[in-house]
């Protein structure tokens, strides 16, 4: 190894021309190649120095059960124990309507192309209150809204002051919608939110009917208005390359997202998607402990959701709460998505040492 790094630090003083590229890869293997490349990038995390897209890229490929991938997970929850206080959080969440949507993302199970489901459901005022009571005696630390694309924007409103009015103070208030509304920033900031959460997904405009520069844009308004930003790295199928969620980690940062996440694809049958499947754990935990790294000078919460235990030892400290209508499930969910109520969700994150409360 010895020898294959000295004749590699030679190679890198040549000029990096299209023959130093040949030349390196006529003394090397390409895995010896990608092995050099990897445990430099891994000297940058234990130095603490700035990663660049090529890190990225070479540590997403570590294998989980290797020795430099448990090295980069170590170094990952030593980040997050420095960052969040290895304090644990919960976000809760409500979905106020379940309706089909005519965007048709290839992976929600709202699309109108593949859901055929002429039922609607709209949770009412005191089905919401009732939900808000519940996260208040529970203790949470967001509560997000989620509605479909084209929810009618006074109704929110009205229904956001409602919220906020009720909702403990030590709570922040978010809002997951639709585009449009989600530019309203001013209305939304009178109502009392003080998050908006609108990402860009990976492949947008492939997978999705939406245009990366109209949500680029919306995601500019929601910055200067002084509203918080958040924004998940999703969702995460095993078909993206190390490449595509570099790509999406780098543009999540540089947009200057204040809360943010990991979150792989659900598969939902019917959907296009649903045939490749999801993402193993353990090409999670590398995603989330490459994410925790790059993003600690920005970064202090990192919410995995759904839950995972090896993302969890590799730096996420936040988790998921969800009720209502749910792009992963057909109708409404009166009980908490998946099993995972409050309860559960904070003796996980008890379990791997996370403190909660203040």
């Amino acid at each position: 190894m010895n020898f294959i790094r000295i004749m590699h630090n030679y190679i890198k003083k040549l000029n990096h021309t299209n023959y130093c590229s040949q030349y390196t890869n006529l003394v090397f293997s390409s895995v010896e190649v990608s092995t050099i490349r990897i445990k430099e990038s891994l000297e940058k995390v234990t130095h603490d120095q700035v990663l660049n897209r090529e890190d990225l890229i070479n540590l997403l490929e570590l294998e989980y059960h290797s020795q430099d991938a448990q090295l980069l997970i170590e170094k990952a929850r030593e980040i997050a124990q420095n960052k969040c206080l290895n304090r644990g959080k919960v976000w809760g969440a409500i979905g106020l309507d379940y309706m089909t949507c005519a965007m048709n993302c290839n992976y929600c199970s709202l699309a109108k192309a593949w859901n055929n489901d002429p039922n609607v459901a709209v949770l009412s005022d005191q089905e919401i209150l009732n939900f808000v009571d519940v996260y208040n005696q529970m203790g949470i630390d967001w509560l997000f809204i989620r509605t479909s694309e084209f929810y009618q924007f006074d109704r929110l409103i009205e229904q956001l002051k409602m919220i906020r009015e009720r909702l403990s103070s030590r709570i922040m208030l978010g809002v997951n919608t639709g585009d449009a509304n989600s530019s309203k920033t001013e209305q939304l900031k009178a109502a009392g939110v003080e998050m908006v959460y609108h990402a860009i997904r990976l492949r947008e405009g492939v997978d999705t009917n939406f245009a990366i520069g109209r949500r680029r844009q919306t995601q500019k308004t929601i910055k200067t208005s002084g509203l918080l930003l958040s924004q998940y790295l999703e969702p995460i199928g095993p078909e993206h390359s190390s490449e595509e969620i570099a790509d999406r980690m780098i543009d999540i940062i540089d947009m200057g997202t204040d809360l943010t996440g990991i979150m792989p694809r659900i598969p939902v049958e019917n959907t296009p998607k649903y045939e490749y499947g999801q993402i193993s754990e353990e090409k999670l935990a590398i995603i989330t402990a490459v994410f925790r790294i790059y993003g600690q000078e920005q970064i202090k919460d990192l919410i995995i959701h759904p839950a995972s235990e090896l993302a969890m030892q590799a730096g996420a400290n936040s988790l998921v709460v969800d009720v209502g209508a749910i792009p992963r499930s057909r109708g409404m969910e009166y009980n908490a998505w998946n099993g995972q109520d409050v309860n559960k969700a904070t003796s996980l994150l008890k379990k791997y040492q996370y403190k909660i409360g203040a």
